[in-house]
Protein backbone atom coordinates (compact mmCIF):
# COMPACT_ATOMS: atom_id res chain seq x y z
CA UNK A 1 0.00 0.00 0.00
CA UNK A 2 1.51 3.31 -0.67
CA UNK A 3 1.68 5.79 1.96
CA UNK A 4 0.86 9.72 1.40
CA UNK A 5 4.20 11.98 1.90
CA UNK A 6 4.46 13.41 5.43
CA UNK A 7 6.33 16.52 6.14
CA UNK A 8 6.06 19.85 7.77
CA UNK A 9 7.72 22.87 6.06
CA UNK A 10 6.13 26.83 6.45
CA UNK A 11 6.08 28.68 3.43
CA UNK A 12 4.90 32.33 3.29
CA UNK A 13 2.24 33.07 0.91
CA UNK A 14 0.07 36.48 -0.20
CA UNK A 15 0.86 39.41 1.80
CA UNK A 16 2.97 37.37 4.44
CA UNK A 17 5.54 37.59 2.06
CA UNK A 18 4.74 40.31 -0.71
CA UNK A 19 3.88 43.12 1.30
CA UNK A 20 2.44 45.84 -0.26
CA UNK A 21 0.49 49.07 -0.25
CA UNK A 22 -3.54 48.32 -0.63
CA UNK A 23 -4.12 50.61 -3.80
CA UNK A 24 -4.03 47.77 -6.38
CA UNK A 25 -6.33 45.28 -3.94
CA UNK A 26 -3.85 42.55 -4.94
CA UNK A 27 -3.40 41.01 -1.34
CA UNK A 28 -5.68 38.15 -1.90
CA UNK A 29 -5.36 37.72 -5.85
CA UNK A 30 -1.70 37.33 -4.43
CA UNK A 31 -2.20 34.48 -2.56
CA UNK A 32 -4.11 32.69 -4.59
CA UNK A 33 -1.74 32.96 -7.32
CA UNK A 34 1.04 31.43 -4.85
CA UNK A 35 -1.41 28.66 -3.72
CA UNK A 36 -1.82 27.75 -7.24
CA UNK A 37 1.77 27.35 -7.87
CA UNK A 38 2.58 26.20 -4.42
CA UNK A 39 -0.27 23.09 -5.01
CA UNK A 40 1.26 22.87 -8.38
CA UNK A 41 4.72 22.13 -7.55
CA UNK A 42 4.22 20.07 -4.65
CA UNK A 43 1.59 18.18 -6.60
CA UNK A 44 4.50 16.54 -8.70
CA UNK A 45 6.68 15.52 -5.61
CA UNK A 46 7.77 12.38 -4.81
CA UNK A 47 10.32 12.39 -2.10
CA UNK A 48 10.11 15.14 0.43
CA UNK A 49 13.89 15.39 -0.31
CA UNK A 50 12.71 17.31 -3.17
CA UNK A 51 10.97 19.85 -1.08
CA UNK A 52 13.82 22.14 -0.71
CA UNK A 53 14.08 22.44 -4.43
CA UNK A 54 10.64 22.96 -5.04
CA UNK A 55 10.47 25.90 -2.45
CA UNK A 56 13.55 27.14 -4.66
CA UNK A 57 11.41 27.57 -7.81
CA UNK A 58 8.33 28.77 -6.18
CA UNK A 59 10.59 32.02 -5.00
CA UNK A 60 11.83 32.08 -8.87
CA UNK A 61 8.61 32.18 -10.56
CA UNK A 62 6.87 34.34 -7.61
CA UNK A 63 8.96 37.32 -6.78
CA UNK A 64 9.27 38.57 -9.51
CA UNK A 65 5.65 39.17 -9.93
CA UNK A 66 5.41 40.37 -6.31
CA UNK A 67 7.49 42.64 -6.80
CA UNK A 68 6.31 44.15 -9.37
CA UNK A 69 2.92 44.40 -8.12
CA UNK A 70 4.79 46.14 -5.07
CA UNK A 71 5.93 48.50 -7.57
CA UNK A 72 2.63 49.44 -9.03
CA UNK A 73 1.10 50.12 -6.06
CA UNK A 74 3.98 52.95 -5.37
CA UNK A 75 3.08 54.26 -8.87
CA UNK A 76 -0.46 54.60 -7.57
CA UNK A 77 0.89 57.00 -4.58
CA UNK A 78 3.72 58.75 -7.37
CA UNK A 79 0.90 59.67 -9.46
CA UNK A 80 -1.28 61.04 -6.87
CA UNK A 81 -4.08 59.00 -7.52
CA UNK A 82 -4.01 58.16 -3.96
CA UNK A 83 -4.47 61.14 -1.20
CA UNK A 84 -1.03 62.36 -0.07
CA UNK A 85 -3.21 62.33 3.58
CA UNK A 86 -4.05 58.55 3.08
CA UNK A 87 -0.25 57.74 3.72
CA UNK A 88 -0.15 58.89 7.02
Amino acid sequence: MDTPLTFLFAINSGDSCHPMLPYLAQGANSAIEDGAVLGLLLGHLKTKDQVPQALKMYERLRKSRGDAIARETFKQVSNDRVPRAALK
